[in-house]
């Protein structure tokens, strides 16, 4: 993802953006495990950031840009216009979000929509982005209609990034990490929910990635 090789890897941050997937929730909520503290000692850039809003859609994350709430587990976190003006500054917004939409915020062409316009955000403030696909889970391998709104939505953020040059990289988030069923191979990375990953599952998403 990042040519640590280059003089400028050293010194670079990262902010890590999203949902519960970025906060390494797991457990049921009661522990965390986020994968930036990995990602950073892999890659051997200056600090890897992370903020991850449990539960929340992108259009929830839009709104409270500017803005530190409480999210569904009751912790306090700043937006992500707030956490680059705060904590930054930083040369690379990666966001993975997009998990919680597939059951709340319709079409396809509005949550990838509603994703773009993170990174717009995240680009006005001066940083390139990275855009993650929405993950694999459970209810999207095995239910048609989530699935469907899934990889409509991952194909037309996929074109965009594409279209974006230089500006914005595109990562296949399930390709790097796919789904496995609890007895499958792969299965001990994913937590028995099937939406968030174990924390095995945390630590080799940083690596793959």
């Amino acid at each position: 993802m990042v040519d640590t090789a280059s003089p400028s890897g050293e010194g670079m941050r990262l902010l890590i953006y999203g949902d519960s997937l970025t906060a390494g929730y797991h457990s049921n909520g009661l522990r965390f495990s986020p994968w930036a503290p990995a990602l950073r000692a892999l890659l051997g850039v200056e600090a890897v950031d992370a903020v991850g809003h449990s539960g929340w859609t992108s259009s929830e994350m839009r709104a409270a840009m500017d803005e530190e709430v409480a999210d569904v587990c009751g912790l306090k976190k700043p937006g992500m216009r707030l956490a680059m003006r705060t904590q930054g500054p930083f040369d690379a917004v990666v966001i993975l979000a997009g998990t919680n939409d597939l059951a709340s915020e319709g079409s396809p062409e509005r949550i990838s929509g509603s994703i773009q316009l993170l990174h717009a955000a995240a680009r006005a403030e001066g940083a390139r982005t990275v855009a993650m696909a929405i993950p694999e889970s459970l209810a999207a391998r095995h239910v048609p209609a989530l699935a469907a709104t899934r990889a409509v939505a991952n194909e037309r953020l996929a074109a965009w990034a594409r279209s974006q040059g230089e500006s914005v990289l595109w990562v296949d988030t399930g390709a790097l990490l796919p789904y496995s069923e609890p007895s499958a191979e792969g299965g001990h990375l994913w937590e028995p929910d099937g939406l968030h990953l174990s924390q095995a599952g945390y630590a080799a998403l940083a690596e793959r990635l």
